[in-house]
């Protein structure tokens, strides 16, 4: 299965991002209502995106979005990590595997 990531358009996909974030919140918390305003989302992406453009992708199968990360750099005992925000695909996607064929 050959799996493209690219960065995120906020503005090309703004409903995508929206829509699989708050599943996220479904799938974690069983419910959105933790999701917050849209708009302040967009802006914290913008935002990201700027930062490190690597990190903010979308996760494309068939030239279609089946999945997400949100993905930073962020200082941890005075030593830079990774962290990931977020990890999601869509559930049709989930649980086979698909982690290991991200480039």
């Amino acid at each position: 299965m050959k799996l493209i990531i690219r960065t995120i358009d906020t503005d090309k996909d703004k409903d995508t991002i929206i829509k699989f974030r708050k599943d996220s919140y479904v799938v974690s918390f069983g419910t959105e209502a933790g999701f917050g305003d849209e708009h302040e989302y967009l802006q914290r992406m913008e935002e990201r995106v700027r930062k490190f453009p690597d990190g903010q992708v979308i996760i494309e199968k068939d030239q279609e979005p089946i999945g997400q990360m949100e993905l930073q750099i962020r200082e941890y005992e005075g030593t830079e990590i990774g962290y990931v925000n977020l990890f999601y695909l869509i559930p049709e996607y989930r649980s086979k595997g698909l982690g290991k064929e991200l480039p």
